[in-house]
């Protein structure tokens, strides 16, 4: 059976009840699934980059990203989250969601990309790893 080709467009809102479904799906501390799919309308609203990934009609997969301000005069741009269907993992998905969110960011006069990664979550590291990006800073907190 031949597959459905990936296709990755710009998201609109007839997706955010599915980005929502894999997200609560994907588990984890989603800022989308926590506040119920509101981050992602507010993502929206504020003209961030929001990418969805379709086999046909079906999102697999998403990303969020936005042009951010950056130092000596650089534009920066971040990703905040990349995220695949769990039907959807190492096929690509996500790698293709990070390419074409580089070029779109590149388009847009963005010359250098950042992203955070969770400390306990060592397949996103190596997944921005493996897309070319390198630990800048480390971050660490404790609860007070």
């Amino acid at each position: 059976m031949e597959r459905t080709a990936l296709v990755i467009a710009e998201m609109q809102p007839a997706h955010f009840d599915a980005i929502l479904r894999l997200e609560r799906e994907a588990g984890g501390r989603s800022v989308v699934a926590l506040t119920h799919g509101h981050a992602l309308r507010e993502a929206h609203e504020r003209g961030h980059l929001l990418l969805v990934a379709l086999r046909g009609e079906e999102p697999v997969g998403w990303a969020w990203c936005s042009v951010d301000a950056g130092r000596d005069g650089e534009t920066a741009g971040r990703i905040y989250r990349v995220a695949v269907a769990a039907g959807g993992r190492r096929l690509g998905v996500g790698r293709a969601l990070a390419g074409h969110a580089r070029a779109t960011l590149a388009g847009r006069g963005v010359t250098r990309l950042r992203t955070t990664v969770p400390g306990d979550d060592p397949a996103a590291r190596a997944f921005f790893e493996a897309q070319g990006f390198a630990v800048d800073a480390l971050v660490m907190e404790r609860p007070l």
